[in-house]
């Protein structure tokens, strides 16, 4: 064997294992995901029937409450019908308070760019006009202002900064809440405002914590669960019905009651509406990671919490920042939401996992948005696996705060699980590449087949067994719109998953190699919707 020979075999031989083992476990993942969320779909079914027929239809004991907290940045357009999507779920007799959590800071941010904006129509050169567009004038405005500059007129130019300002989420918050409450004649949403030097999302979800435990806290007789949601979250409302009978259950047997519970998202949400090639790269990326979600997501909750009750080596977990339900006395026992890292979801995970709490996932799934476009799903990856990569210093963060000390084979059981995770997450689409193209430049075909093989079942298979559940699980066809879906947009979005697959690696990988090499920049991600 000559030594091209064994660097072919060395790099291919390993990368097909994975990818083998990895198709596998990513279609059993789904299959017995699906299987989990239809028998809750109809057992919900059966329940709601049931209480429909009951004479008095009294709430079986304990009725759980939820408080459901939305860190809102710049979403002034969306608050309405993030709100009025919860709203159903209070009509169905859910005891649901909401809480839209914005930031001082919004506001700060828009003086700032009304000031630039104005200096710019003095004839003054603006330090960003795109974002100062954005942050300070309504959409429709943008274009009329850049008219108005180009022509040099100036008065026109003011009278929009006059006439046209964007409202901030907290100024169109307040309007909703008022509307809404009054047609429940009853307080159901609620608004706080986190201080400008809050840190991020976690900064604006302590603040709203710290607010309602103050007016709202108090005695309580029933387990209180503090939801989060993103803006664009569409949450399946069956999700509370499915939390609420697994704590009677759970209550009934005497057992502890989970300290969190996480949903699953699918990223399809209305995807039926979009056309062209752009829709087609979106699909791919949405059903990419909707089929992680399903296939892996879910399992990991499922594995980690049975381990965790059962007092045996339990894998890494991490939490997701929408649809993740925490106890208040568990947010209470570790002093809110952690701040340590930008990435607090992932944060909070770490430090259940640190702790043996469970994180049980619920059979309903939370339907949001996926990336706008290629780079921004490459930046948005890049961003996750730099919270990721920070879970060793977490956990030893974590650790010594809390003066946790897990059993060695534990410790060192999840410090082997979140570097494998890592390693594979990074490198998986360069290591196929790499193996590919030596097995072909090295003429072993038979090595090249199976490469190229478990790459179409692990792309093209998995995107067409998640498109598949999309039509079949309750409620999702409506929801992401995969009926309305031209079929030849489908075809060259089932090819462009092999593309999509590759692009998206390159925001991990591109993080792996700036750790690699000591380069820590700053990375962030944000839609504007």
């Amino acid at each position: 064997m000559s030594p091209f020979d064994f660097v072919t075999y060395l790099v291919g031989l390993p990368t097909a294992g994975y990818f083998a083992y990895a198709t596998a476990r990513a279609f059993l993942g789904e299959a017995r995901t699906v299987r989990e969320l239809r028998r809750a779909a109809h057992e919900g079914q059966r329940e709601r029937a049931a209480s429909g027929n009951s004479r008095t239809g009294a709430q079986p004991s304990p009725q759980p409450e939820f408080v459901i907290l939305m860190p809102m940045l710049r979403e002034d357009r969306v608050v309405r019908e993030a709100c009025e999507h919860l709203l159903r779920a209070v009509k169905d007799g859910v005891a649901l308070q909401v809480v839209v959590a914005t930031t001082q800071r919004e506001d700060q941010e828009r003086r700032e760019a009304l000031a630039d904006l104005r200096a710019a129509a003095s004839g003054r050169v603006p330090r960003d006009l795109d974002r100062a567009l954005v942050r300070a004038l309504v959409p429709t405005a943008h274009a009329p202002f850049r008219h108005a500059l180009e022509a040099g007129r100036q008065g026109e130019a003011v009278r929009l900064l006059d006439e046209s300002q964007r409202p901030t989420t907290a100024e169109a918050a307040t309007d909703v809440i008022a509307e809404l409450n009054a047609s429940l004649g009853r307080e159901v949403f609620h608004h706080a405002t986190a201080p400008a030097d809050a840190t991020g999302k976690v900064g604006q979800l302590n603040a709203a914590l710290r607010w309602w435990s103050a007016g709202h806290g108090g005695q309580r007789e029933a387990p209180v669960y503090v939801g989060v949601y993103d803006a664009d979250s569409k949450p399946d409302p069956a999700a509370f019905q499915t939390m609420a009978q697994v704590i009677r259950a759970e209550t009934s047997t005497g057992r502890p009651l989970p300290e969190i519970f996480q949903q699953v998202s699918c990223y399809c949400r209305g995807m039926g509406a979009m056309r062209g090639m752009r829709a087609a790269l979106r699909l791919s990326d949405a059903i990419a990671q909707t089929r992680w979600a399903l296939g892996f997501e879910y399992d990991l909750f499922r594995r980690y919490t049975r381990q965790a009750v059962r007092g045996r080596l339990r894998p890494l977990a991490y939490c997701i920042g929408h649809g993740c339900f925490v106890s208040l006395d568990f947010l209470e026992r570790i002093d809110g939401f952690p701040t340590l890292s930008p990435n607090d979801d992932l944060a909070l995970g770490y430090q259940a996992s640190l702790l043996g709490a469970q994180v049980r996932p619920v059979p309903a799934l939370d339907y949001c948005d996926v990336a706008p476009d290629s780079l921004s799903s490459v930046r948005q990856s890049r961003f996750w696996f730099h919270g990721s990569a920070r879970f060793a210093a977490d956990l030893r963060a974590f650790r010594a705060d809390l003066g946790v000390r897990p059993g060695r084979l534990q410790w060192w059981y999840l410090l082997a699980v979140g570097h494998g995770r890592n390693i594979a997450w990074a490198w998986r689409a360069a290591a196929w590449v790499a193996a590919t193209a030596l097995a072909v430049a090295d003429g072993r075909w038979a090595l090249s087949a199976v490469l190229v093989g478990l790459h179409l079942a692990y792309v093209q298979g998995g995107f067409l067994q998640t498109w598949r559940h999309l039509h079949t699980l309750p409620g999702a066809a409506d929801l992401s719109g995969v009926r309305e879906f031209p079929a030849r947009l489908l075809l060259t979005s089932l090819v462009a998953a092999s593309a999509a697959f590759v692009i998206r690696s390159l925001g991990p990988l591109t993080g792996s190699l700036e750790l690699l090499f000591r380069r820590r920049t700053a990375t962030s991600w944000k839609v504007e919707r």
